[in-house]
């Protein structure tokens, strides 16, 4: 897999979330994705481990893609259900309002954010979020 680590910016150039140690998985039939969640926002700390399929992640990929060339406004990565979200939403400005959501398995704990990057970030973490087996 030629995945490195990948980090989301905001507008400011600052990390604010990590997806480390990202590694392939096979479950039957089934190609998995393992890595590290670390969210590093303002004052907020987490950081947890998170298994996806292949295919959330290279659809991850696309859509970040075709929000930087124009083809996109606006999509949801939620890999694990209410576990974990992102949204995407392409700004008149042509800044991306980023929405973090992070429940534990119980459901008794809840982090929500939100924050604005400019789409700069993108290309860089194109090629770094690449995969390919």
């Amino acid at each position: 897999m030629k995945t490195k680590n990948i980090t989301f910016k905001n507008n400011y150039g600052l990390d604010i979330l990590y997806f480390e140690n990202i590694k392939l998985l096979f479950d039957n039939e089934l190609k998995l994705i393992r890595f590290q969640l670390r969210i590093e926002f303002e004052f907020f700390r987490a950081n947890t481990l998170l298994e996806v399929e292949e295919f959330d992640f290279m659809r991850l990929h696309e859509c970040l893609y075709k929000m930087h060339n124009g083809q996109l406004k606006t999509f949801l990565f939620n890999p694990i259900g209410e576990q974990f979200i992102m949204k995407f939403e392409l700004q008149e400005n042509g800044q991306i309002k980023v929405s973090v959501t992070i429940n534990n398995s119980l459901f008794t704990g809840k982090l929500e954010f939100n924050y604005i990057t400019d789409q700069s970030f993108i290309p860089d973490l194109l090629i770094n979020s690449e995969i390919s087996f």
